[in-house]
């Protein structure tokens, strides 16, 4: 920012350099020893762009990469719930919650193994589920739009 409304061009050589990494260290150095400000610029944006993608850094307004706050229910929320007693659909145990999974895991697999045979382009064979591919399933009106052109 401060390059730009300056109009400098030399990046200044107390920059910080930590976030530069391997990939752009041999670039961001001239013959003269001085920062490159491209490439300075270039390993400063890249760097940006992960810290965005992994979640490190959130945008306003940003529906893809909102700040992670913001996908939980608000302080005043919790409060109001728990003041009311209002219970969450599942355990907050984990012992209790990965047992109740795992018993309903093990139910529909054992509807699934019992139902297996009838299923229809299904096979399980070797220990491997094998599923035939679907046919296409074109509407007839579209096929006869599709002849029209």
């Amino acid at each position: 920012h401060e390059l730009n409304e300056s109009g400098k061009r030399k990046v200044p050589n107390g920059a910080p350099l930590s976030f530069v990494i391997n990939r752009w260290r041999k670039y961001i150095h001239d013959e003269d020893g001085n920062i490159n400000r491209h490439f300075y610029e270039l390993a400063a944006f890249t760097e940006l762009r992960n810290y965005v993608r992994s979640g490190d850094i959130s945008i306003v307004g940003s529906r893809q990469h909102k700040d992670f706050d913001e996908y939980l229910i608000s302080i005043n929320e919790w409060n109001h719930s728990k003041e009311n007693g209002i219970r969450l659909a599942v355990s907050t145990h984990a012992d209790e919650y990965v047992a109740e999974r795992t018993k309903t895991l093990l139910e529909r697999i054992a509807t699934f193994s019992k139902n297996a045979h009838a299923l229809e382009g299904v096979d399980i064979s070797g220990g491997t589920l094998h599923l035939q591919r679907l046919d296409k399933d074109t509407p007839q009106t579209a096929k006869q739009l599709s002849s029209k052109l």
